[in-house]
């Protein structure tokens, strides 16, 4: 039988006697991984990172995903239906007690045109629409599903350029600088990319240009804020990169991509950008090139047209390659993980058939999508065990992970 150790038990009786205003401020130091153990402790110290009124001064990890859905066979008809085909939330914390986020968002129930509201992205724990109604013009809604709070941006002050088309559209979001918020758009012809960035704190939008050459951002790829910056993948005709992007002062740094030395008639494509642990990480993987008259099917089953893009060649072994930026100076990447896509997927080539969606921001934990079963699943870089998540709605779109964040912000004119 193990003795009790002694200074461990002074210590815990010691914390025992605290008041709970100096206990939490003491827990909201620590880092999520300390701070998850700390449940351990003692039932008392358990119920009190859970409290509601508690859990706005801890910090967060992953709760869960919010995602678009198209289709909704079987729900009743009306608002309802409408407001849960909009958006879904993945809850990954239902056996912690922590309670449900709300999905069909009811402080969107006086909005007209509810079904024209589509989940673009989100940033440490806002969520970003898309809201297009037809005679009227576009605008954003930024809301905090964990206070209620939301707001509009118009987007009629963007300048419609002839010849460019929006890239990427993203949120931007830094509560340990502000309480605001921006919203950025980056527009693409051959030649240049526009940059338009709408900030809450002074509710207009500015413009600027970046100067990436014939880089173009990569596309169906999320960016991730990091450290202040957003950080985006750039395609080039023989080069991949990192750009390094702020609302202040544009450009910060373009970081070359590192690559192994790949199959014969092999190009690299970029999966995820993304951070976890502190750390940037960069996913991707090769792709075989395919003949031009060869036909493709696409993730629903059917024909698509004649190959316009790399996809795997038949015979060839696929991985996944999981490398981590470990100095910003210097540009340093290290190799951290590689996985095949049999041990993956159970196929040796499943023809883009899925997408990495997140990597976990405080476990070697990656989330992807299979397209061809809707389901999502996780991988443990640890383990290497692959896991069901669940199976997502018919018609799903957009994917975001949701880190709630439960202060309120004075950037947000309504709340429920």
């Amino acid at each position: 039988m193990d003795c009790p150790n002694p200074k461990r038990s002074a210590g815990a009786a010691a914390a025992a006697d605290l008041p709970d205003d100096a206990l939490v401020q003491i827990l909201s130091r620590l880092p999520i991984k300390p701070l998850c153990r700390s449940k351990c402790v003692a039932k008392g110290w358990r119920d009190l990172i859970a409290h509601p009124l508690h859990r706005r001064k801890l910090p967060q990890t992953l709760a869960g995903f919010f995602y678009g859905s198209g289709g909704g066979g079987g729900r009743t008809s009306g608002w309802t239906r409408q407001r849960q085909e909009f958006v879904n939330f993945i809850n990954m914390l239902w056996a912690s007690g922590v309670p449900f986020v709300d999905p069909p968002f009811p402080f969107f129930e006086d909005l007209p045109g509810i079904e024209n509201v589509s989940l673009l992205g989100s940033c440490n724990g806002l969520l970003l629409f898309d809201y297009v109604l037809e005679y009227h013009d576009p605008v954003f809604i930024v809301c905090n599903p964990a206070t209620k709070q939301w707001v509009t941006v118009p987007s009629k002050h963007i300048p419609a350029y002839s010849g460019y088309l929006v890239k990427h559209t993203c949120l931007i979001f830094d509560p340990a600088a502000s309480s605001h918020f921006h919203v950025v758009q980056f527009w693409e012809n051959l030649k240049e990319t526009l940059v338009h960035a709408y900030s809450s704190k002074t509710g207009v939008w500015r413009s600027s240009r970046c100067h990436w050459g014939s880089f173009s951002i990569a596309r169906d790829l999320a960016s991730a804020f990091f450290n202040g910056k957003l950080y985006l993948a750039l395609n080039g005709r023989n080069e991949h990169w990192i750009v390094a992007w702020d609302t202040e002062g544009g450009t910060r740094k373009i970081i070359p991509l590192p690559f192994l030395k790949g199959q014969k008639w092999c190009l690299p494509v970029s999966d995820y950008v993304g951070q976890s642990q502190g750390r940037l990480h960069y996913i991707y993987h090769e792709q075989g090139l395919l003949e031009a008259d060869e036909p493709i099917e696409d993730v629903n089953g059917f024909e698509a047209d004649y190959a316009t893009d790399f996809v795997g060649t038949e015979g060839w072994s696929y991985e996944l390659c999981i490398w981590v930026l470990e100095d910003y100076d210097t540009e340093q990447w290290e190799l951290k993980h590689t996985v095949s896509f049999l041990e993956l997927f159970g196929k040796v080539n499943c023809r883009m058939g899925y997408k990495v969606i997140a990597i976990h921001p405080d476990h070697n934990l990656l989330f992807l999508v299979q397209h061809w079963n809707q389901k999502l699943i996780s991988y443990d870089m640890d383990s290497r065990e692959v896991r069901d998540l669940c199976t997502l709605a018919h018609g799903y779109g957009s994917i975001t992970p949701y880190v709630p964040f439960f202060l309120e912000s004075e950037a947000f004119e309504n709340k429920e």
